[in-house]
């Protein structure tokens, strides 16, 4: 079942009948490594921002606040998860290229063609 789930997600954009169960692996280690950390640091950037926010309603108003804080808060929040997710999927990617290659390809075989060139006279 999770092998069949893995293979209907392919992120990893391979040839459906050439995925393999490495490549199902690190499908679920991205999945839910990216999940674990997003929701880690969601929770920790919601820290820092309602302290900031406490911070900046004591000296000005709210609405000021808010102002300043969407552009110094969601910009760099959205750009950080972005670049990391990114970043994170293609080391995963790769990874899982390099292992199942590594790992499970089996030796390339040459086939010994004759090949006979035959010239005609005009």
């Amino acid at each position: 079942m999770l092998t069949y789930c893995g293979k209907k997600l392919n992120i990893y954009y391979r040839e459906v009948d050439k995925i393999t169960n490495i490549d199902v692996l690190f499908t679920y280690i991205f999945l839910m490594s990216t999940l674990l950390i997003v929701i880690l640091y969601s929770y920790k950037y919601y820290e820092i921002v309602d302290h900031d926010m406490d911070l900046c309603e004591k000296h000005n108003t709210e609405r000021s606040c808010l102002k300043s804080e969407i552009s110094m808060i969601v910009v760099p929040y959205i750009g950080t998860l972005y670049g990391f997710v990114t970043t994170f999927y293609k080391v995963t990617d790769v990874a899982a290229c390099l292992i199942g290659c590594l790992c499970c390809c089996k030796p390339i075989e040459k086939k010994n063609d004759d090949i006979t060139i035959v010239m005609n006279n005009i």
